[in-house]
C-alpha cells in the first residue's frame, strides 16, 4: 500500500517537535525561548503538558495519548491512523517548515534511534532536521558548511550514503578526497582545530550525511542554519 503523503500545516519559522522519549530539558527550555511553534508528536505531547507546556498542535496515531481533552481547545490535533510509518515521520510528512528542532526522538532507546536514522535518510534534501538527546545533537545539512565552533569540539560525520569530499579546514582529520560510506570509512570522533568549520561535498546539492555534535555547540549551529 502507497501512501498518500499530504502537508496539512505549513509554517514560514522553525518549529520544536517533541516526542515521548528522553528529553533534554535544558536544552528546550533554551530554544523554546525562541517563540518557535512546539509541536507535540504522540505521547511527547503529555510529557510538555507535565512540563506546563501546551503544545501548539499534537498529531501522530495518539496511541500513547490517553486524555485528548485534556488539552485547551486552543490546541489542534491532527490524527493519522496509518501504521506504516513512526510518529515522528507522520510529523515530517504532514509538516512543512524551513527547519524542524526534534527533541524526545533520538537518544535512550536504541530502536528508536535506528527508526530515526531510517526517517532522516528517506527525507533527507527535503527536510532539515536537528535531532537533540540528552549529550549529543545531528542534523542534516543541505549544501557545503561553513560554521563556527569552539576550539578541540568532538566532531562526527556518519555518511547515509556514499559521500566524496573535495576539500575541508578546521578539523583535526581532513575530509580533503575522502569518501565516506557506512561498512568501508566513516568520520565519527574527530576534532575541530579552528573556530571556523568549512567542508564542500562533491556533490554539494545532496543531503547524504548527518553532522553529530555536542550539545553546547547547538545554539551555534542554529544561528548557522536559519
Amino acid at each position: 500500500m502507497v501512501l498518500a503523503l499530504t502537508i496539512q500545516k505549513t509554517y514560514a519559522t522553525p518549529v520544536i517537535l517533541v516526542g515521548g522519549g528522553d528529553i533534554a530539558w535544558q536544552q528546550l527550555e533554551v530554544i523554546n525561548s525562541s517563540a518557535y511553534s512546539v509541536i507535540g508528536v504522540d505521547g511527547g505531547a503529555v510529557s510538555l503538558y507535565e512540563k506546563g507546556i501546551i503544545a501548539e498542535l499534537i498529531i501522530g496515531d495518539l496511541d500513547s495519548v490517553s486524555n485528548i481533552s485534556s488539552f485547551p481547545a486552543s490546541t489542534e490535533i491532527i490524527k493519522l491512523e496509518e501504521q506504516q510509518t513512526t510518529d515522528f515521520e507522520k510529523a515530517l510528512y504532514s509538516i512543512d517548515a524551513p527547519l524542524f528542532i526534534c527533541f524526545g526522538l533520538w537518544g535512550n532507546r536504541l530502536d528508536h534511534c535506528m527508526s530515526a536514522l531510517h526517517v532522516l535518510m528517506k527525507y533527507r534534501g527535503q527536510k532539515c532536521v536537528v535531532m537533540v538527546d540528552q549529550a549529543d545533537f545531528l542534523f542534516t545539512p543541505h549544501g557545503p558548511i561553513d560554521i563556527e565552533l569552539s576550539l578541540k569540539t568532538r566532531f562526527s560525520i556518519y555518511p547515509l550514503e556514499a559521500t566524496t569530499f573535495t576539500a575541508s579546514s578546521g578539523l583535526l582529520y581532513p575530509l580533503d578526497g575522502l569518501t565516506l560510506k557506512a561498512g568501508d570509512a566513516i568520520g565519527t570522533s574527530n576534532q575541530t582545530n579552528s573556530s571556523r568549520i568549512r567542508i564542500s561535498p562533491t556533490n554539494d546539492t545532496q543531503v547524504n550525511y548527518v553532522v553529530i555534535l555536542p550539545n553546547s555547540e547547538l545554539r551555534a549551529v542554529l544561528s548557522s542554519i536559519f
